[in-house]
């Protein structure tokens, strides 16, 4: 049976770990983050799996070889790029692509009508060349329009821009409020969503052509890694939208996008809730090698088959820097921006967020396992709890690991270190209580068992299961004899039984339990706040009884009974030794081996007194009397003996 001591013991160290670690979170965050956040990074890292949703069109260090100076020229190779992603999805353009350069249609007569000289002044180029160089501008001219008509015949492309803090006075775009209106004081105030001067986009006619664009804005942690990304943002007053978000409206065809004040993301009747500024905690699923990549070079050299963009969500970018414009992840030390785009994409398709570990609920897992762990070390069956405590902390690691692969990051180190405490704490609490325990048994041992036999019993003894120990107990031992005379036996027997019945009568009547009953010897406890004045009365009224009831045998021929009671208080041990409490219940301790000794005492002795000890005599009932009878010394200890006489 397990002790209720020692649940109580081991739910108070657990709940007294788990509070301090508690108030420590609050108040300087979590002691050991240093060991879980790389810890997480590193599940994440190895739980990184294959995408094939999405397909990563990448402008490669063989690409950029094979485009050569036309790299600087996106007019003269993205509509071919273009053309073959028509039947995709939706096609996202992270690509750093700077400013067009091209002439107007309308300039190109009057470049015609123009002098030779003031071109040449104009261009601050020789003469002779200045036919050569019209040439080609009016030839960029006509690949800009080609690649206009493209983006606007495709009605899939999304520009990715670059927010910035300083403004250039660009223009503001008629489709980039894609949020219904807020009021902008009271986010910024409230909610702390970005906001931002201006931005850097590609030429302003491509984004005007195009389906859409979107921000590739991130948010860097004091560690300086990008953890989140904010999905909405201000800019120069108005509301745009991550390309990632952009990307979900056109794959999912959602115009149903709400901005409450409770950073709440409402996507129709789903409900995402966004960290501060709006920011998603981005869950990293894929690393650049798990996607579907295909090499622009390959695409523009015809080596692609024509379905392998069909229904497919495409995001063109670049793993060669600087194109790659990467970003230092968790899983990545340098991830490239539509690596970064295409996570945040399967995030938000998928409705999962990266959940950081909660504070409540690293509380709750703390009080458990510290509990378990203190509880584990101070029962008897130590050898076994505490290996299966030790696989418990096991699967709790494995419940970590899995739950990091989801997204969802667990505190493991605070509730670990906790139960090491716990362990440690417990260890010592269980050592110093077994002690004292083992001092008590060694006593009770001594009194009632052989030398030979005592460590046998001590073992078996301390193995057995207590139920409690009692700090305010009294136990009181009762003996009886009878000298028969000439008349029967069996009248003998019978007057024990009318004594013990009797003798078990009063004791119930006064709150008291019959812990034993062995030949002529009874020994009872009383326990609570009132035990000591429960103890004196029963043993009053024993006296009483017994007056009258040895007179009655005396007068009738059968024979006369001596008696002896004693009583003791101090801590006991109370442990049943069989199936039946009742019957088989069992005191251990001093005041055991106290209250027989005085007892004996007494009963030899003759007396008409009762024996106690001083631990009773403080508080014997008012009005009561007592004299000193003297000091004995009973299993090393000495006491003052007290005859109570009422």
């Amino acid at each position: 049976m397990i002790d209720l001591r020692r649940l109580r013991d081991a739910a108070i160290v657990g709940f007294g770990l788990a509070f301090i670690l508690l108030v420590i979170q609050i108040l300087v965050g979590n002691p050991f983050e240093a060991l879980d956040r790389p810890m997480h990074d590193e599940l994440e890292r190895t739980s990184l799996r294959p995408n094939s949703d999405i397909v990563l069109l990448d402008l490669d260090e063989a690409s950029v070889a094979e485009l050569g100076d036309r790299l600087f020229w996106p007019d003269l190779w993205l509509p071919q790029v273009f053309e073959q992603l028509a039947y995709a999805k939706a096609v996202g353009v992270t690509l750093p692509l700077s400013r067009g350069y091209s002439f107007p249609p309308e300039a190109q007569g009057i470049l015609r009508r123009a002098k030779a000289d003031s071109l040449s002044r104009w261009f601050r180029l020789p003469a002779g060349r200045t036919g050569e160089i019209l040439d080609s501008l009016f030839a960029y001219a006509e690949w800009d329009e080609a690649l206009i008509h493209t983006i606007r015949s495709n009605n899939n492309i999304y520009f990715g821009f670059k927010m910035l803090d300083e403004s250039y006075s660009n223009e503001i775009l008629p489709f980039s409020e894609r949020i219904p209106n807020r009021s902008k004081d009271s986010l910024r105030a409230n909610t702390g969503i970005l906001d931002k001067a201006d931005f850097l986009a590609p030429p302003m006619r491509w984004l005007l052509a195009s389906n859409g664009m979107g921000y590739m804005e991130v948010i860097y942690d004091k560690g300086g890694v990008v953890r989140k990304v904010p999905l909405i943002a201000l800019c120069k007053g108005n509301f745009y939208t991550s390309l990632s978000l952009t990307l979900l409206q056109a794959v999912e065809g959602r115009e149903d996008i709400d901005l409450p004040r409770s950073r709440v993301l409402t996507l129709g009747k789903e409900e995402i809730r966004l960290a501060e500024g709006y920011a998603y905690r981005i869950h990293y699923t894929s690393n650049l090698g798990h996607f579907t990549r295909v090499s622009v070079s390959a695409l523009l050299g015809g080596e692609v088959a024509p379905d392998t963009f069909a229904d497919k969500v495409v995001i063109i970018g670049s793993s060669f820097e600087p194109y790659a414009m990467s970003v230092p992840t968790p899983v990545d030390g340098a991830m490239p921006r539509m690596v970064l785009v295409a996570n945040l994409l399967t995030n938000l398709i998928q409705r999962r967020q990266a959940a950081p570990p909660n504070i409540v609920a690293t509380f709750i897992i703390t009080l458990l396992l510290a509990g378990l762990g203190a509880f584990a070390i101070m029962i008897p069956w130590r050898k076994f709890t505490l290996p299966a405590f030790a696989v418990l902390v096991a699967i709790f690691y494995i419940v970590v690991a899995v739950s990091a692969a989801n997204g969802t990051r667990i505190a493991f180190f605070t509730p670990l270190f906790a139960s090491i405490l716990a362990v440690v704490i417990g260890a010592f609490i269980y050592h110093y209580a077994e002690g004292r325990r083992r001092t008590y048994v060694k006593q009770m041992v001594g009194q009632y068992f052989p030398p030979n036999q005592e460590k046998a019993y001590i073992e078996r003894f301390m193995n057995l299961p207590y139920l409690r120990v009692n700090r305010e107990s009294v136990v009181m031992a009762v003996y009886l004899d009878f000298q028969k005379k000439e008349r029967s036996l069996k009248e003998a027997l019978a007057s024990f039984e009318e004594f013990r019945s009797t003798l078990l009568e009063i004791t119930r009547k006064h709150e008291g339990i019959r812990v034993s009953f062995t030949g002529n010897s009874n020994r009872f406890l009383f326990t609570g706040k009132d035990c000591c004045a429960q103890a004196c009365h029963a043993s009053l009224e024993i006296r009483r009884f017994f007056t009258n009831f040895n007179a009655r045998y005396v007068t009738e021929g059968i024979g006369e009974f001596s008696l002896g009671i004693g009583l003791a208080s101090g801590e006991t041990f109370v442990s049943t030794l069989g199936k039946v409490p009742l019957v088989d219940l069992a005191v251990f301790g001093e005041p055991l081996v106290w209250a027989c000794q005085l007892a004996l005492t007494n009963f030899e002795q003759k007396t008409k007194m009762i024996l106690i000890e001083d631990g009773v005599f403080k508080h014997l009932p008012a009005g009561s009397k007592a004299a000193e009878f003297g000091e004995l010394e009973i299993a090393g200890q000495k006491h003052t003996v007290y005859e109570y006489l009422r």
